[in-house]
């Protein structure tokens, strides 16, 4: 990681302490959203490289996925199950200090990872 990035994320530590996601090893070519259901979160990681074809025209031509995606959510709620969506494929997880920790196998292009 460049250290602007490091210092940046220690920053954003002091700001902002107890962070909702965290997900130390994602390209920053990578997006995480987080959407809030009654006794769920639903996370979705996007993984796409975009390349420019011309004014304001972006394309995602070749699918570059990630494999073994850490991903920590501060859930706020007892997390019992961690599974992919729609598969119903279920993750272990561990839960340090309030976070909820889950490896993800792939993320071709988009995955959601739903903590119950």
């Amino acid at each position: 990681m460049p250290y602007y990035r490091e210092l940046v994320d220690e920053l954003l530590d002091l700001l902002a302490p107890g962070r909702l996601v965290s997900a130390p090893d994602l390209p920053t070519t990578a997006e995480v959203t987080v959407m809030r259901q009654p006794y769920r979160l639903v996370v979705h990681v996007i993984h796409a490289v975009p390349q420019h074809r011309g004014r304001d025209v972006e394309i995602v031509e070749d699918v570059l996925p990630l494999h073994d995606v850490r991903l920590g959510v501060r859930a706020g709620l007892e997390v019992t199950n961690v599974s992919l969506a729609p598969e119903g494929r279920k993750l272990p997880h561990e839960t340090i200090d309030g976070v909820t920790w889950v490896t993800v196998p792939e993320v071709r292009l988009h995955q959601v990872i739903v903590f119950e």
